[in-house]
């Protein structure tokens, strides 16, 4: 019992070194990694060691206390137990054997660091020895080289001295010299002060008159300023106007040359207004607009230049013509709503050239020149079937060039042809279409009634009166182609036109040329008629007229002689009437 007490003690101590912490062990055994010196690790080894004894004392004491509580159990589990412990013995051995293996090989690692930091430390101060000789060396050459500086720059010094001193003794003769002409210097010094007195007041004088200058220019700018502002309204303005111009004159773009001629006072008003309202507008406006639209403005143009010409304003209407004629030659582009605007300025400046002579040239010239503008409104309207008016006129301008009659023969004749075949077509003719087919007949008697024919003159003039409704100068031509001894029947035509002539109203025509023509058939017819009072109504009212058939911008109207069928002006017309009516 004695001896199994004893080995359970001994088997109990044996268990307890076994179940020391394996890490203590193991820390015991592994090498310094760090590099510390073999004692140290001696010291701590040791150290360690105590810990341990004082640590398996106080475990010895405790198992004495547990063994004696041990029971029967403790047997059966000796040998397993120390199965273990020659287990732990043989690891034990092993990790003694494993920790000198590791610190032989630190010992070794250590050597060989040694070493190395030794010759690391032999190189640094070699290579100490030899940077220290390099700068030493550069030390004295920069030392060499400083005392080569010092004595250039002393030589330097000198020369700069030599210098100062000549310069110094310049200095001084020139002072000797100053002093010497000082008083004249001072007699000049005083005549430039008072002279410079003199600039300082013009001085003076200048900065107030630029400062006067100054408020004179604010006040200027001011001025500009609200000159700008009232500009801009004024083209504001006329602009506005502008659109109003175009507004209203537009509105007479589809009236035909004829609806023209019956303009009633309220549109002649309207016209009016239009044209003062246009000439106000600023040139500048006008021109933007024309760059604009410029096809707008030239029917604008075109539009006032034949109202002016049915208002007797002849230089008003050439000029807005002249204009719209030159900006349609200048587009160029012949579209087909710009047709007839394109025509009517032609038509429209020939009538200008029929009706009113240049004071500078002959009739037959102005004759010429309208039969120029009626040829090129007869070309643009070659394709247009319908259209008489234009070539009817141009023949009439023929008949009275004495070179042209048989061309203006030859035109009527084609143009009374072409009113036969409509009239026959379905279509047949229209008011306006008869009236020219009147027209026509009238101008191709007046051909024969100037050759003298007076039969067939006649003839032409009796066809007219079957076609116009306005009979008066049908009437009136048949009259005077009636042969003078036919006393009666003379008188009654004059008498049948007369009535006609008072009750068309054209006695009242604005156009002056119209206006004079229509006087004369009247004044003539009521001296054939022998109304003596009607003659000298008509006579007084001929007579004032020539206060309008004066001469305007340079040009004098020409007006139809019934007698002669020419166009002459109002002196030679009054002297035809005036032998007639002896």
């Amino acid at each position: 019992m004695w001896m199994r007490g004893l080995l359970s003690e001994k088997t109990f101590v044996l268990m307890a070194f076994l179940l020391l912490p394996f890490d203590t062990l193991i820390l015991a055994a592994e090498p310094n990694r760090e590099g510390r010196s073999e004692l140290e690790r001696l010291t701590a080894l040791e150290a360690k060691i105590d810990n341990l004894d004082k640590r398996l004392d106080s475990e010895l004491r405790a198992a004495d206390m547990r063994v004696q509580g041990l029971t029967e159990s403790s047997d059966r589990a000796f040998n397993l137990v120390y199965m273990f412990g020659a287990v732990g013995s043989f690891l034990g051995g092993g990790a003694l054997v494993l920790s000198w293996t590791q610190r032989r090989q630190s010992h070794k690692d250590y050597e060989h660091e040694r070493r190395f930091y030794e010759e690391r430390v032999l190189q640094n101060r070699t290579d100490y020895e030899q940077e220290r000789k390099f700068y030493e060396t550069r030390v004295l050459d920069l030392e060499q080289r400083q005392h080569v500086s010092q004595d250039h720059t002393l030589d330097l010094s000198q020369k700069s001295a030599d210098r100062e001193a000549s310069f110094a003794q310049q200095q001084l003769d020139l002072g000797s010299k100053f002093l010497l002409k000082s008083d004249d210097l001072l007699s000049k010094q005083i005549d430039s002060i008072e002279k410079l007195g003199g600039v300082i007041q013009v001085v003076r004088d200048t900065f107030e008159l630029q400062l006067e200058r100054e408020r004179e220019q604010k006040d200027i700018q001011r001025e500009v300023s609200q000159a700008n502002r009232l500009i801009a309204g004024l083209v504001e303005d006329s602009e506005k106007r502008y659109e109003e111009v175009c507004e209203v004159i537009l509105e007479f773009k589809a009236h035909s040359r004829m609806r023209w001629t019956r303009l009633v006072k309220q549109e002649e008003v309207i016209l009016s207004r239009a044209r003062t309202s246009f000439e106000t507008i600023f040139r500048s406006v006008l021109d933007e607009r024309r760059k604009d639209k410029p096809h707008k403005f030239a029917l604008v143009h075109q539009l006032l230049g034949v109202s002016a010409y049915y208002a007797n304003d002849v230089d008003a209407a050439t000029k807005y013509l002249e204009a719209a004629h030159e900006m349609y030659a200048e587009m160029g582009d012949g579209r087909p709503e710009d047709l007839y605007p394109r025509a009517f300025c032609s038509h429209f400046l020939g009538l200008i050239e029929k009706n009113w002579r240049h004071v500078e040239r002959p009739v037959e010239a102005n004759l010429t020149a309208a039969i120029h503008h009626l040829e090129e409104a007869n070309l643009l309207l070659k394709d247009s079937p319908d259209e008489f008016l234009t070539p009817l006129t141009l023949a009439e301008v023929l008949s009275y060039l004495e070179h042209g009659r048989t061309q203006a023969r030859a035109l009527i004749d084609d143009k009374i042809s072409q009113f036969q075949q409509l009239r026959r077509s379905p279509k047949g003719l229209n008011d306006n279409q008869r009236t020219l087919l009147g027209r026509a007949y009238l101008l191709r008697g007046n051909l024969d009634f100037i050759n003298g024919d007076f039969d067939a003159a006649r003839e032409y003039y009796e066809k007219a009166d079957k076609e116009d409704k306005q009979r008066h100068f049908a009437w009136l031509s048949i009259a005077l182609a009636t042969d003078p001894k036919s006393t009666t029947k003379r008188r009654n035509w004059f008498d049948k036109g007369l009535q006609s002539l008072e009750g068309s109203g054209a006695l009242k025509k604005r156009e002056t040329v119209v206006r004079v023509m229509v006087l004369a058939w009247a004044l003539m017819a009521s001296h054939e008629i022998g109304d003596k009072a009607r003659e000298e109504r008509y006579l007084q009212e001929f007579k004032d007229a020539e206060s309008d058939a004066c001469i305007v911008g340079r040009r004098e109207p020409l007006f139809f002689c019934p007698l002669t069928k020419q166009q002459v002006n109002f002196k030679q017309l009054n002297d035809n009437i005036m032998q007639r009516l002896r």
